[in-house]
């Protein structure tokens, strides 16, 4: 679903109950860039970003938590947001001319479980595990993109980098990746595997392995620091590709700025990711979901560096004991693009199945075959 369709759709909502049907929200209608409804019992006017509740509708794992839309949703309005979408998505449900009844047996082709079917629905990261899916198997690949969401009985992968119980390399490295990522380093227990994009699991060939697509939005200051940090204590290709999209200027420009919804530009690219920030404010960038402060990251850009640490977790997560993992793969959705000189949108299912194979043998020596 595009922005267009979504605002149009949402423009039809007027008034909602909370999910809990304690309070509503009234007045509702979309002003450009954001939602303005106002609470029960309340005159004043509040908003929600547009760009951020679309991104928590089609990223979400469960559009119906208040506590998954704090991930999404910034300021206090994620009752509201949780609210609004959940009452969308019983409209798109109901305007369904037809529907496939769910087969909830053991045999279900899972591919088949995705809501969106085309191509051209379907999101860029949904098109990647769908293609991998069906050249590592299904059985063997886990990932919200086939309905097949990961959990913590199939990965550790904890907030904490101290509860991986690493050697004393990598906590070191993680002292100076948290440093430099201004963190205040306070980190809860709690798992995070969900929020993996991949997992392919007890493969007969490739073993388990974490499986990342990463577009636009990774390519920051933030995830340069620690880039430059793991190259001292981890070897994979991958890192050395990603440091470079990291440092292109014109990518950064125009993609991972665009990304983040921040309309102004740089002359060159931030020396360390404090430079980052101390530009942000200089250039009183608004404080969107995608730059807005999360915990242990309080500042302005703090979700870009929570980010960079999360993508961090992911990178070291076979050097932990409590794992049983080969080391991870990451996909950069750019250097699909730059290999077929084309949008990702564009690369039929059949030429990204090929380009994944490729890049398997070429890049991780994993030499696998699979029915065109």
């Amino acid at each position: 679903m595009n922005r267009v369709e979504f605002k149009e759709k949402l423009s039809k909502i007027k008034s909602v109950k909370s999910k809990t049907g304690g309070a509503s929200y009234h007045s509702i209608k979309v002003n450009g860039n954001v939602i303005e409804f106002v609470r029960e019992g309340n005159i004043k006017i509040e908003k929600i970003y547009i760009d951020e509740l679309l991104d928590f509708y089609l990223n979400g794992n469960d559009i119906t938590k208040t506590g998954e839309a704090k991930k999404y949703i910034g300021g206090r309005v994620q009752s509201p947001a949780v609210a609004l979408l959940i009452e969308f998505s019983k409209i798109e449900q109901s305007n369904k001319e037809t529907s496939t009844p769910r087969n909830t047996s053991n045999n279900e082709p899972l591919i088949l479980n995705k809501t969106r079917t085309s191509k051209t629905q379907l999101k860029d990261e949904d098109s990647f595990f769908i293609a991998i899916a069906e050249i590592v198997g299904e059985d063997y690949l886990y990932s919200k993109s086939i309905g097949k969401p990961i959990n913590s009985d199939l990965v550790f992968l904890s907030k904490n980098y101290i509860d991986f119980e690493f050697e004393e390399s990598v906590n070191n490295c993680y002292s100076e990746i948290l440093k430099r990522l201004n963190s205040q380093n306070k980190f809860s227990t709690s798992s995070i595997a969900h929020n993996i994009d991949g997992l392919i699991y007890n493969h007969p060939k490739i073993g388990s392995r974490i499986v990342e697509f990463d577009e636009e939005q990774h390519f920051t200051p933030a995830r340069k620091e620690s880039i430059l940090c793991l190259l001292r204590i981890i070897e994979n290709e991958y890192l050395t590709e990603q440091l470079g999209l990291c440092n292109n200027l014109t990518y950064f420009q125009n993609y991972v700025l665009k990304k983040h919804r921040i309309s102004a530009k740089v002359e060159e690219l931030p020396e360390t990711f404090n430079d980052f920030i101390i530009w942000l404010i200089d250039v009183n960038a608004k404080e969107s979901g995608y730059i807005k402060r999360k915990e242990n990251f309080n500042f302005i850009g703090g979700r870009i560096a929570q980010r960079a640490y999360y993508d961090t977790l992911r990178d070291t997560a076979h050097l932990s004991s409590k794992n049983k993992l080969d080391s991870p793969i990451r996909f950069s959705k750019k250097e699909v693009e730059n290999f077929f000189e084309m949008d990702f949108k564009g690369i039929t299912k059949k030429k990204l199945k090929e380009f994944i194979t490729k890049e398997l043998k070429e890049k991780y020596n994993l030499c696998l075959t699979y029915r065109t």
